[in-house]
Order: C-alpha cells, then structure tokens, then sequence
C-alpha cells in the first residue's frame, strides 16, 4: 500500500476475469462460464436449428444463472460441429463463395480450393481470381497492387 500512500490513492481489487465456452454439437449446445478453474454456470439445450440465437441463448442463461456481469467476461470460445458437417456432406445451405488470392507465379499452377473433394469444390467455389501480388515467405512485397487491379477491372474470370 506504499503507493497508495505516496499518491494518494486507494488500491481497487480488479474483478475476477470470466470466460465462457460454448460448444455447439448436433444434438445438443452446451455452456459454461469459468472464473480460473471454478465452474461458476453451465447448461445444456437442445440446438436449435438457427444455431446463432441458440449460442446466444446459452450464453444469456449462463451469465444470468451465474450473476455474472457481461462486461467482466473477458473471453468467449465457441466450437462447433455444424461448419464441418455441412462441409462433409456438401450441405445445400452452404453458400457459394468466390476466392481471390493473391500470388506469384509458382503458386499459379495449384488452383484454389485443390484438397476439397470435387463435388464440393463445385458446389461451394462459384468463382475464383488469382491476382498478381502478396508477399514472399521472407515478407518481401512480390505485388502490383490490389487497388489498381480493381479500379481498371482487370479480374481475370476462372
């Protein structure tokens, strides 16, 4: 307390860090919130088919049942299975993306997406560009820049 003391202040205690976990399963969505080691709150709830509002609604529960206050939660963690299955199974609900990457010219020959299973790659890749530029491993620049290739519409189409 000698600063305290010697600036005239008092020492606060700071609030106890809190996290929550949240792991989303097929079945079931389960919740914890941790103060250090000690299980402070958890539940366990169906899930729910909008997988979102159910994340939310574990967390809400936890912290409410726990008295925590949503601002001394310093961290949240959410797993999932759902990105996965739907990517096992080449789920309709998964949306078409475009890839752009930029990269030199050995990087040219290995097409995006290369390791996906083909029926996959063609459900979920809808289109791709490969753009000259990035940087090498040693963080040297090997670009022409991003913003040029926009603004002159040089995006050639795969």
């Amino acid at each position: 307390h000698f600063f305290a003391l010697l600036f005239g202040f008092a020492l606060r205690a700071m609030p106890p860090p809190y996290v929550v976990g949240v792991d989303v399963g097929g079945s079931n969505t389960d919740a914890v919130v941790l103060c250090g080691d000690q299980v402070l709150g958890w539940c366990k709830k169906p899930t729910s088919a909008d997988v979102s509002s159910g994340i939310a609604d574990a967390i809400d529960y936890v912290l409410k049942s726990s008295g925590v206050d949503p601002a001394a939660v310093v961290a949240v963690m959410i797993g999932t299975t759902h990105f996965i299955n739907a990517l096992v199974q080449c789920s309709e609900d998964l949306c078409g993306v475009a890839v752009v990457r930029l990269c030199g010219p050995a990087t040219r020959d290995i097409k995006p997406l290369l390791d996906f299973p083909p029926r996959l790659r063609a459900h979920v890749c809808r289109q791709w560009w490969m753009l000259s530029g990035g940087f090498q491993c040693t963080g040297s620049e090997i670009v022409v820049r991003c913003a040029v290739l926009c603004s002159d519409g040089r995006f050639p189409r795969h």
